[in-house]
């Protein structure tokens, strides 16, 4: 298993963050999915992506979508949560899809908002094995 957690706010930008945690890529130079990733020690398969967030105020409706990137790319390993528009809701949802690695794979997650308004904590997991 894998643990972060991260803040966003106010972009409806993709923002990258590394699977061991830290902040959010916020600028051109550090949003992208290289600079925020974790290199992987071993070989194996991710099957599982979760997450939970709480909202900070009341939000819109939307939703946001976290992926896993490998080595760049995009993969099938997303898990979407639903906004909810009270403040200090707590939601959550387990993803769908796989992703197999080996050593070295470069290993990040994004974050795309359907909306400016959202402002949110967040908690994320992958089950690897």
């Amino acid at each position: 298993m894998v643990f972060s957690n991260s803040l966003i706010s106010g972009t409806l930008n993709p923002e990258y963050m590394a699977p061991s945690g830290g902040t959010l890529g916020t600028s051109a130079v550090l949003n992208n999915p290289y600079i925020k990733s974790n290199v992987m020690p071993f070989a194996g398969t991710m099957d599982a992506l979760y997450v939970a967030l709480v909202t900070e105020s009341a939000t819109t409706s939307g939703s946001n979508v976290f992926t896993v990137y490998k080595n760049g790319s995009a993969t099938s390993l997303t898990c979407s949560v639903t906004n909810s528009t009270t403040a200090n809701a707590y939601v959550t949802n387990n993803g769908t899809g796989s992703v197999t690695f080996v050593a070295g794979d470069i290993i990040s997650i994004q974050v795309a908002p359907s909306s400016t308004s959202n402002v949110f904590e967040f908690v994320t997991s992958l089950h690897m094995h």
